[in-house]
């Protein structure tokens, strides 16, 4: 994982009474973030929380919203509007992944001799080896399906020609966009199904991995290092976040006079199915994007489930909530729909006690709606429909200017589809539901309730072709969600005593009026039949229903007492070059394949060795897991799929330590030279959730040395 750049003098960092507390929610399709300032409060007020808005490119009219969308799209391209046609001869639709790569090859100025399997560098030679290039940091899924080192030395910077979020969504469809190009420009879409191992996305996510590796091969660094903008998986995630941070931090800056040097608080959710591994990358992914937005440097990083964030905002007004109750958290969102029961532990403050049964999901999620909304309007609309249909054929250069592809992606139509009409759908007053599309260039057809530059769909539109299907695709999203609420109300009437008192609703498409509606005659219909006792359905306020999980971050983090006890669910030590000792097996192992001369002293050292002072095993923390094998390389057998990855390095000038050593010069040892030998002390030590690491000589904490790095991650989502 990616440090954090904090320096200190070891005292606790506990949050100021007057910091800030910023919660993003890294959703699916539309990710949020909510902060409010402390102003010395201990308990959170939930009217006070204000969301992160005014979204680069969102262009809605505010009037149709009431005000700037809160939510963003969780999208990110790299356009590159001067890219030939010779990219389009790669078969995106390809199993064989080493052709993919030799296609890509020919048709690069910078061409790279790419083993099958990804980076030149990342080529196994014997078994248990590294590859040629082995540097310490943080490690994630590449994109060849290995464990996978970011084997660069220097930092991934963003490429400057990433875009995100509402710019992915208009940027391909203006004017001067080849239709060549739109192909690349394609937004890299539902990146945080890569962090989900269920089997319920494993379609979704075998298909990102085609996508992705492909994405890859086009994408070459300008500088001409031949370097690849993206090589992780987790590349995609960092540059989303770090470009939605920027924009949060000049939000913060604005409304909340956010100051740099000022201590305050990040929270991240995260699904609680997630594994320990998955969880890592997302705190790694978010640490390396707040260090390049430059974004509350001194921040403490707490990690919260998305379920127990939505919990406590969602319950917070409600009355006579008591310690034992049972609730169903459903989750629609534009992902997938995702039920699960949970068990109040404590009402004072909230707290989730366990998974009362298993929890249930689908892909019945709402981008199903824009996926049948995009057939419907294709097998809709023509060329003929627009006032310069030529737009739609090719030019004498070649280029099309305009396709049906980018009028129905515009923002005007699927922007206000996704944003605006979906969430508001109600079939009980289909008249008063937003149901106009703007679209430039279209001609007025009255027969159909088109008007110039606008689409209607209405009930009064007896004669419009597709409206029965229109409001099909809708019923059977409904269906859908209604279908996983109906499977985890079974699981829980098939376990012994577990009574249901509540179904908390939550998602982006939680506000829908329609689905509302038809869970609500659902539960009234069911819920005396099965306990003799009403089930009542809760969800936030209709504008504050997709931004819950944000705002109940906010919220978990004022109090974070009564939490999860703190057991490590990962380990932790030091990556290191020990001086060769042949008392450990690890360094008898292959001798002279892995042992090598230091340049300086000329003594034996066997190169990247594990010692780990901090393992899951250990009584300071009770927990049990694999314990990893001290003293044998990363690579060797004993310690693969142990999924070991560096999290920071720590860098020490000890310049001004010159003086007080002598020079070593060489006697008989050809293989060295001249240097100092400086013994410095290393303390590690964990402060709340974080590492504190440092480097002392004579007692003094060296300057500069002093390192917080966060381990989140390493606990259970809500641990304090």
């Amino acid at each position: 994982m990616a440090p954090s750049r904090q320096e200190g003098k070891g005292k606790s960092r506990s949050t100021e009474s007057g910091s800030i507390i910023l919660s993003i929610d890294f959703a699916t399709t539309q990710s949020g973030a909510a902060y409010v300032r402390r102003n010395g409060r201990e308990d959170p007020d939930p009217d006070l929380i204000e969301s992160i808005r005014e979204f680069p490119d969102d262009q809605l009219p505010r009037h149709e919203r009431g005000m700037p969308s809160d939510q963003v799209p969780t999208e990110v391209s790299y356009p590159n509007p001067e890219a030939s046609m010779s990219f389009m001869a790669i078969d995106v639709e390809s199993d064989d992944e080493e052709s993919d790569i030799e296609t890509f090859d020919i048709f690069q100025n910078h061409v790279i001799k790419t083993p099958a399997g990804g980076h030149p560098n990342n080529s196994q030679n014997e078994e248990g080896s590294p590859p040629r290039t082995d540097s310490i940091t943080p490690r994630s899924p590449t994109l060849d399906g290995q464990d996978g080192s970011n084997d660069e030395d220097s930092p991934r910077p963003l490429p400057d020609c990433a875009r995100w979020g509402f710019e992915c969504q208009r940027w391909p469809h203006l004017r001067n966009v080849t239709a060549e190009s739109r192909i690349r420009n394609t937004p890299v879409c539902f990146m945080k199904l890569m962090l989900d191992e269920s089997k319920v996305t494993e379609d979704i996510r075998r298909k990102q991995r085609k996508d992705l590796r492909n994405l890859r091969m086009m994408l070459l660094d300008e500088s001409g290092s031949g370097r690849r903008i993206i090589e992780r998986y987790r590349d995609v995630i960092v540059d989303f976040l770090t470009l939605f941070l920027q924009h949060g931090k000049c939000q913060l800056e604005i409304h909340c006079g956010l100051q740099d040097d000022e201590a305050s608080e990040m929270v991240f959710t995260v699904p609680a199915i997630w594994s320990p591994k998955a969880c890592m990358v997302m705190e790694a992914a978010l640490m390396e994007a707040m260090d390049k937005a430059r974004l509350i440097r001194a921040a403490d990083i707490f990690m919260v489930s998305e379920q127990e964030a939505a919990a406590e905002f969602v319950l917070y007004d409600i009355p006579r909530i008591s310690r034992r109750n049972t609730f169903i958290l459903l989750d629609a969102g534009g992902g997938t729909v995702d039920a699960i029961t949970l068990v109040v532990g404590a009402t004072d403050p909230l707290r989730l006690e366990r998974e009362a049964v298993e929890p249930d999901g689908k892909l019945c999620r709402s981008t199903f709606l824009n996926e049948a909304f995009y057939n419907f309007l294709s097998s809709t609309l023509h060329p003929d429909d627009f006032e310069h249909p030529e737009d739609f054929s090719p030019q004498l250069d070649g280029r099309i200017r305009r396709t049906l592809h980018d009028v129905i992606m515009s923002e005007g139509v699927m922007g206000a589809f996704e944003t605006v009409v979906k969430r508001r759908m109600d079939f009980d007053n289909f008249r008063d539901a937003l149901q106009w599309f703007q679209i430039d260039g279209l001609k007025e057809n009255k027969a159909r309730g088109s008007t110039a530059g606008w689409l209607k769909i209405t009930k009064e539109v007896a004669t419009f072709p597709c409206t029965c299907e229109y409001k099909k695709m809708f019923e059977e999203t409904l269906a859908g969600v209604r279908a996983v609420l109906a499977s985890q109300l079974k699981r829980c009437l098939e376990s012994e005593h577990i009574v249901v008192d509540y179904v908390v609703l939550i998602g982006g498409f939680g506000g829908c009026p329609a689905l509302v509606n038809k869970l609500d005659k659902f539960l009234k219909t069911v819920s005396p039949s099965l306990w003799h006792t009403p089930i009542k359905l809760h969800k936030a306020k209709p504008d504050q229903s997709a931004v819950a999980v944000a705002r109940g971050g906010v919220m978990r983090a004022f109090n974070k007492e009564k939490g999860p006890k703190r057991k490590l669910r990962l380990s932790y030590g030091i990556l290191r070059h020990e001086s060769y000792d042949k008392e450990y097996a690890g360094h008898k192992w292959r001798r002279g394949k892995n042992v090598t001369r230091c340049r300086v002293d000329g003594l034996w050292i066997r190169s990247k060795k594990w010692k780990y002072d901090m393992k899951k095993n250990s009584e300071l923390f009770f927990v049990s897991d694999q314990p990893v094998e001290d003293h044998w390389p990363r690579y060797h057998a004993k310690n693969k799929g142990k999924r070991c990855q560096a999290i920071g390095t720590i860098e020490v000038d000890v310049s001004d330590l010159r003086n007080e050593f002598p020079i070593e010069y060489p006697e008989d040892n050809a293989h060295s030279r001249p240097h100092y030998v400086i013994a410095l002390g290393i303390t590690v030590q964990i402060n709340d959730r974080h590492i504190q690491v440092s480097a002392e000589y004579g007692g003094q904490i060296l300057p500069g040395s002093a390192k917080y790095i966060s381990i989140a991650s390493a606990f259970r989502p809500g641990t304090k």
